[in-house]
């Protein structure tokens, strides 16, 4: 299994670039990708902002490839098609993650991943207790269909069009937050303190 992260946002709500926030001892995308890094899937790869050097920097100690999008203002799907061009050398799936979801954790990932090479389906989902949510697992027969994605949409389209061939897994909490705002960022860590002395 495959997992891109998508990390090339121009973090316009924030006012900042977020992933470089800390988060504990890591930053926003530090503990994304580590939490990807000690799943059991075989590569990750992390799509990073041409501009964001730093971005770089900071998880150049994980076992990831990173690869710049130099058009991030065309929206996720310039992220995902840049990303794709990579992936598509593979012969595995894809799991496709947003970076600034620091809380999808290991254990996570590994259900979804073995849920998706159970079933054999095209995609698969998490459904939380409030909704269905990512990450998303994509099969490589929708390769070519990723690679002509448009706008801000991502993979939505994708994911209607083969929705009859799509395997939801249940998730028994809250979607994860997306941390777009500093609201969102500083909720997230009051939360964070509240886990940690749990």
């Amino acid at each position: 299994m495959n997992i891109m992260i998508l990390a090339a946002g121009l973090s316009r709500r924030m006012g900042s670039a977020k992933l470089a926030l800390p988060m504990g001892r890591q930053t926003i995308l530090q503990r994304t990708v580590n939490n990807a890094c000690l799943s059991r899937a075989d590569n990750v790869y992390v799509v990073l902002n041409d501009d964001y050097d730093f971005l770089r920097e900071d998880i150049e100690a994980f076992p990831v490839t990173c690869i710049l999008n130099k058009y991030p203002e065309e929206g996720m799907s310039s992220s995902i098609k840049v990303g794709m061009k990579k992936v598509i050398q593979t012969d595995d799936d894809l799991m496709v993650m947003l970076a600034d979801q620091p809380d999808i954790k290991p254990d996570l990932i590994n259900r979804l991943i073995q849920s998706h090479q159970t079933s054999g389906s095209l995609i698969t989902q998490p459904e939380y207790n409030d909704g269905i949510g990512h990450p998303v697992i994509f099969s490589r027969p929708l390769f070519n269909e990723l690679l002509k994605v448009e706008g801000d949409e991502g993979g939505k389209k994708i994911i209607r069009k083969y929705s009859h061939k799509r395997t939801l897994v249940m998730i028994d909490m809250e979607q994860p937050t997306d941390i777009d705002t500093k609201e969102d960022y500083y909720r997230y860590l009051q939360k964070d303190k509240v886990v940690e002395n749990e």
